[in-house]
């Protein structure tokens, strides 16, 4: 008789006791809150909020710029989780006891600097570092800020600042997002796995199309470049069994600094590698998950609905409202990964 073994896991619930604790000016809102909506989000955004908050005696008097600090957790509602500053603020005319407030985190200061720099050879992470030091504040932080072992020659013209860390964070294929203590965070991406959270029958709520997609699969890959003295050079891989599959999918890849058979040889193996099969992506609500940040790989385990697996988290939005917490959590598989940090098409 043949015995064949897995590893397998046991997610174990835990009681679902949210407290909160949302201020806004450093005065405690969570008798007017209506709604609390936070945007978190790793490489892509710095996050944002909105709040619906009951405005009966018109007691909220804001100008902009206010400080927004959202404190929550399953214990005594201390741990933040997002701070902010105030941007707009609209009374609801359809109801006038009520009032919409929106913000960005607190980092969002730093989206309209404009980065202009050439950096010759020089490492990656070590480039990251010199454009936060150069153009971000001294409250800014670089704590957990890893290296890339990739150094690249590479120039910004007046380049917004998010734009150059997004870029550096493509080509190195890693991921950063800024903490509320103002540290960035600048990693390998899949590399980091919270093992204290997970989505389980438990605390499942909905999944709106998370399961497989055939959007992203490429099963031919074509690249193109030239030698130093201008003779040209075509590189073409091919998956035969993903084309069985799911039929011949080709991607085109032009990119001067494709200077010989070796460097097209690497980058066309490496995007079929990574594009060849489907991918799992999608988004799961679910109630909170209070240590769960941008970028971290979690276990989603639903296996009537089909899912299970590891799974990196793109975008947390936080909804608090009268009646709890509850997470929308935007998610891929881990195989996915960026092809930009080799070259980017």
């Amino acid at each position: 008789m043949t015995v064949s073994t897995r590893t397998g896991i046991i997610i174990i619930p835990r009681a679902y006791t949210p407290n909160w604790d949302i201020t806004l000016d450093g005065i405690n809102i969570d008798e007017e809150l209506i709604e609390c909506s936070v945007n978190r989000l790793v490489t892509e955004g710095t996050g944002n909020f909105s709040l619906s908050l009951v405005n009966a005696d018109n007691q909220f008097r804001l100008k902009g710029l206010e400080s927004v600090v959202v404190n929550a957790d399953f214990g005594g509602g201390t741990t933040q989780i997002f701070s902010g500053v105030v941007e707009e603020i609209k009374p609801l005319y359809d109801d006038l006891t009520k009032l919409k407030v929106n913000g960005r985190h607190l980092s969002g200061e730093l989206a309209d600097r404009l980065v202009t720099e050439t950096f010759k050879n020089i490492e990656l992470s070590q480039i990251f570092r010199s454009i936060v030091t150069t153009y971000a504040p001294s409250t800014y932080t670089m704590t957990d800020v890893q290296a890339t072992n990739i150094s690249e020659t590479i120039s910004f013209d007046h380049t917004p600042f998010y734009s150059t860390l997004r870029e550096l964070a493509y080509r190195a294929n890693f991921d950063y997002w800024i903490d509320d203590n103002r540290d960035f965070n600048f990693f390998p991406i899949n590399s980091i796995n919270n093992n204290a959270e997970a989505v389980s029958p438990a605390n499942f709520i909905s999944s709106d199309g998370l399961g497989d997609s055939l959007v992203e699969i490429k099963n031919r890959i074509i690249v193109y470049g030239s030698t130093t003295s201008g003779l040209p050079i075509i590189y073409t891989t091919d998956d035969s069994n993903s084309q069985t599959l799911w039929g011949i999918r080709e991607k085109f890849i032009n990119d001067s600094r494709v200077d010989s058979v070796d460097v097209a040889k690497m980058l066309g193996t490496a995007y079929l590698t990574f594009l060849k099969d489907k991918k799992q992506i999608g988004t799961v609500t679910t109630y909170a998950l209070p240590t769960l940040n941008p970028g971290e790989r979690i276990y989603i385990a639903h296996p009537t609905v089909g899912i299970v697996g590891r799974f990196r988290v793109t975008h947390i939005n936080d909804r608090i409202t009268q009646e709890g917490w509850t997470q929308t959590l935007t998610v891929e598989s881990i195989g996915s990964v960026r092809l930009a940090s080799i070259f980017r098409d």
